[in-house]
């Protein structure tokens, strides 16, 4: 009869999209928890995300390592077509149609997410594969509409979330993210082995982080960006491959050839990583030789609505714009370190103020891809851009849409693809600098950073050993019109390889009592222990900072950047070097 009515309960919860949960107990699991919290084990992780869709309480069972739909159980670590909701399945597939970006999403209000002393990680293989991530989302996908490399749909963010008492582990991108979340309580937890950030909540109202461990961050990671450039723009090549309208480049590498050859570095790249163990035997096209992450880093951001990808919010913030009780008590952010590169874009001809992008959003490095005397040399993922936006400038998107494949974020002109095509000199074309690969804006690495941040406090916090070993900018041949700051940068200078411990910009009645601040250090630039910046106003702050080490061609390092705007700051600091 129990077999019975569970199998009865699996055909409901499926026939209303609720999540179905393991009805064993995990081997770890003390009995008597079981009778209060829905039991998460590993067995509900094994097929993809698990959703929180429901109210109540929920607790691990067990230490969770996500790996879904892994090659050694036949699959590719994507959803599987019969578990989008088009076939029946949970997922839906706008929000997960680049990927599992989440171990765990939660959507419904009233939830408490018991990590009972367990480790919640992701796999090697995942973590390889799906390179934005975070352990625990706070929404029902990680973007808001119009931003992001696709559309994800509709969005839902919950509220009044509690999560405690545990580790989240390694993470390609986050151990907690979230857009519009409120009312949210994380307490006693350790963060460590995350690549960009621990927590990164944007938009958000009335969080309160206490008692929590941050650091340190991955310093292995096997692949740069290019990589995940590589795997998106594979499924446009594929679409090609299959398609009769497609169209050839001139001179360069066919749409077979250039299918192959990305097949089989990502395949090389596969078996370095996740079955020999060895990053060393990564292509050269994607090996990252340092390991350590390539682009800006957080122990935690709390930003406006929207990614933390631009420049630091440079006013005051209306209330939609949400970031308000940003609380934090007895925190602590050590070990916190990236290489943080610049990649050159050219800019587009109808606004040079943006970039070439291909349909992704990933920058056409166009820099990175000719000789000296400006001619075209490329490489592989450079064709392959080049090739997707010509089927998409000529035919466009006929040959993509059989494949749910948008096309309207490409960039990349016609006429560089003809000057790729016909082997001649670049000219007259802008360089815009400053940014990644996805021309988000180069800040550098952060303790902890706040964005427009309303009616909040900082209460005994300490941070130390954040470093960013970024090497000296990169510089172009003079004949180049090139522009040295990004577009979107709020900042006079470029700060991509500065390291920075606390920073609080257009923030306004913010409180930091008790905020410890050391070893702060820029192999190449400027280290900075604490900056106040923008439109700031009423802040209150008591910081002590040690060892705050700038390079040597940088001058001095700064202890503190008082740059506030506002007529009526209010900004009383009180800072003792130690």
């Amino acid at each position: 009869m129990l077999l019975v009515l569970l199998f009865v309960t699996a055909l409901l919860h499926a026939a209303l999209g609720l999540p179905i949960f393991s009805a064993k107990h995990c081997p770890s699991l003390k009995h008597e928890k079981q009778k209060t919290h829905r039991v998460l084990c590993q067995t509900d992780f094994d097929q993809g995300t698990v959703i929180i869709d429901q109210p109540g309480s929920y607790l691990l069972g067990e230490n969770i390592t996500f790996n879904p739909n892994s090659r050694e159980n036949g699959g590719d670590c994507m959803p599987r077509i019969d578990q989008f909701s088009f076939m029946g399945g949970p997922y839906d597939p706008a929000a997960y149609g680049i990927g599992f970006f989440a171990a765990i999403s939660i959507i419904a209000d009233n939830v408490e997410l018991d990590l009972n002393g367990f480790t919640l990680q992701q796999g090697v293989e995942h973590n390889l594969i799906q390179r934005f991530f975070a352990l625990i989302e706070l929404g029902s996908t990680p973007f808001l509409s119009g931003f992001g490399p696709h559309d994800f749909g509709s969005f839902q963010a919950p509220k009044n979330v509690e999560i405690k008492n545990g580790i989240l582990g390694l993470s390609a991108h986050h151990a907690l993210h979230g857009n519009l979340a409120e009312h949210v309580r994380v307490h006693d937890v350790v963060m460590q082995d995350w690549a960009v950030a621990a927590i990164s909540i944007n938009g958000g109202r009335d969080i309160w982080v206490k008692n929590v461990k941050v650091g340190p961050n991955t310093k292995k990671v096997p692949v740069t960006a290019l990589f995940s450039t590589a795997q998106f723009i594979l499924r446009y090549v594929r679409a090609l491959a299959t398609c009769t309208d497609a169209v050839e480049l001139v001179g360069l590498p066919s749409i077979a050839s250039i299918e192959k050859e990305l097949v089989e570095l990502l395949e090389t790249t596969y078996q370095a990583v996740v079955v020999r163990r060895q990053p060393e035997l990564v292509p050269q096209l994607f090996r990252n030789h340092g390991g350590f992450v390539d682009g800006n880093v957080y122990g935690m951001v709390f930003n406006v609505l929207g990614p933390a990808v631009g420049g630091l919010f440079t006013r005051i913030p209306d209330g939609a714009l949400g970031n308000s009780g940003i609380h934090l008590e007895k925190v602590s952010i050590v070990d916190v370190a990236a290489i943080v590169p610049e990649i050159v874009a050219l800019s587009t001809l109808a606004d040079e103020s943006k970039p070439e992008v291909d349909p992704v959003g990933s920058v056409f490095q166009a820099a990175n891809s000719m000789l000296e005397n400006g001619t075209y040399v490329g490489n592989v993922v450079a064709d392959a851009q080049l090739l997707v936006a010509k089927n998409i400038l000529r035919s466009g998107a006929t040959c993509f849409a059989r494949q749910m494949l948008s096309t309207t974020r490409n960039s990349i002109s016609t006429e560089t693809i003809e000057w790729a095509e016909g082997g001649s000199a670049l000219q007259n074309r802008r360089f815009l600098y400053g940014g990644d690969a996805l021309f988000h804006v180069n800040k550098g690495v952060f303790g902890l950073r706040m964005d427009g941040a309303l009616r909040s406090s900082l209460k005994h916090i300490f941070i130390s050993k954040i470093r960013n070993l970024a090497l000296p900018r990169v510089s172009l041949c003079s004949s180049m019109i090139s522009d040295n700051i990004h577009p979107g940068a709020s900042e006079s200078q470029y700060m991509g390889s500065a390291s920075r411990g606390l920073v609080l910009s257009s923030v306004s009645e913010v409180c930091a009592q008790d905020v410890k601040i050391s070893d702060i250090s820029s192999a190449n630039a400027q280290a900075t222990g604490f900056e106040v910046l923008h439109q700031s106003s009423h802040v209150i702050a008591h910081i002590i900072t040690t060892n705050i080490v700038s390079a040597r061609s940088a001058g001095d390092a700064q202890l503190s950047r008082l740059a506030a705007t506002a007529r009526d700051s209010q900004i009383n600091i009180k800072s003792t070097s130690v």
